[in-house]
């Protein structure tokens, strides 16, 4: 979720978790898993992000719900 987020800021803008919370379906024993995230609403404060896991077979594994604070990077203090 992060990822996706960070490819929506300037080189100013930082961003830190607020929550995630994650819900689990199945259980994948064995090949790939595929986690493929969507940025639902992104402010100057705030992004949400949604997310799927599914395993390589098309099975529907995990879902998760996101919030990121977004804010500017604090200049450095002189030493």
């Amino acid at each position: 979720m992060g990822s996706t987020l960070w490819a929506q800021t300037s080189e100013e803008e930082r961003i830190a978790t607020i929550n995630i919370s994650i819900n689990y379906i199945q259980t994948a024993i064995e090949g790939d898993v595929i986690c493929r995230t969507v940025l639902d609403r992104r402010n100057r404060t705030i992004g949400v992000m949604r997310s799927e896991v599914h395993a390589q077979d098309g099975r529907l594994l995990a879902t998760a719900v996101g919030s990121y604070s977004i804010f500017t990077k604090a200049p450095r203090a002189a030493r």
